[in-house]
């Protein structure tokens, strides 16, 4: 019932709020779909980049190693780039309830500016067969001083590690990435879009995906007994354990190999 409330409060706030033009999912559509096809193009020039770097680096560590495996692979949530125009109006609702407050019914362009400060218009994530090659990629992504993504998009903040920082780390969402938003420009003005990459393991990523209605029913409101928190904070902890220890185990697999190979 929580989440109910809080799903027609959002609704309530954006009828109050919206352009009366924007207020039909169809109208908003319409609207948004110039923006998002930029946003679309901006984030394709990003994955771009990254998957030029990626590859080549994929080659090198196949080569190294002698050995035909995946380490890197890209997923698009829901085949796109980009978020969808209903996870664009649910997001404005959410943080008008959060306490982004205004005043009387926003302009399109005051509605724009928001949705332009979103971290994460658009959005892919990087797919590691280990958690060493999550490390791996963030070296040869970004810079030195970790500003700059494949040396050309400036960061928009640090890197996020949601894997070993406490202070970020939930255990009951279970969210276990590094990420990061880069700025870019979409050609269009001076506009410029975030997009968002996450680097996590092919391990971590199941169960995100396993995770994520969860996610949202309690982002919604929803409350989950004690018990089964614990138990799904549980097996989050030790899929994470799963994956330290494969990284281990397959290092100790070509040491051996070498050694073997050399003996």
């Amino acid at each position: 019932m929580a989440s109910v409330d809080l799903n027609r409060r959002a609704k309530l706030t954006l009828a109050r709020v919206l352009p009366v033009e924007l207020q039909s999912d169809d109208g908003f559509d319409r609207w948004f779909e110039p923006l998002k096809r930029r946003i679309q193009i901006a984030a394709q020039k990003v994955e771009d980049a990254d998957q030029a770097i990626l590859t080549a680096e994929q080659h090198r560590i196949q080569s190294n190693e002698r050995c035909k495996r995946t380490v890197y692979d890209v997923f698009k949530g829901g085949g796109s780039l980009t978020k969808s125009s209903a996870s664009i109006r649910s997001k404005i609702g959410r943080q008008l309830l959060d306490g982004n407050h205004c005043r009387g019914v926003l302009s399109k362009m005051q509605v724009k500016n928001r949705i332009l400060r979103f971290p994460d218009l658009g959005r892919f994530r990087i797919l590691c067969s280990l958690s060493s090659d999550v490390e791996q990629a963030l070296r040869v992504l970004l810079d030195a001083r970790k500003r700059r993504l494949a040396g050309h998009y400036p960061l928009v903040s640090p890197v996020k590690d949601y894997v070993e920082d406490l202070s970020l780390r939930c255990p009951s969402r279970g969210h276990r990435a590094r990420q990061f938003a880069v700025h870019v420009r979409t050609g269009h003005a001076a506009e410029v879009v975030h997009v968002e990459i996450q680097l996590m393991t092919t391990v971590q990523h199941a169960w995100d995906q396993r995770n994520h209605p969860i996610y949202e029913w309690v982002r919604e409101g929803a409350v989950l007994p004690d018990n089964l928190v614990i138990r799904d904070v549980a097996l989050a902890e030790t899929l994470y354990l799963v994956d330290e220890q494969a990284s281990r185990n397959w290092k100790d697999i070509l040491d051996h190999r070498k050694e073997k190979s050399l003996s």
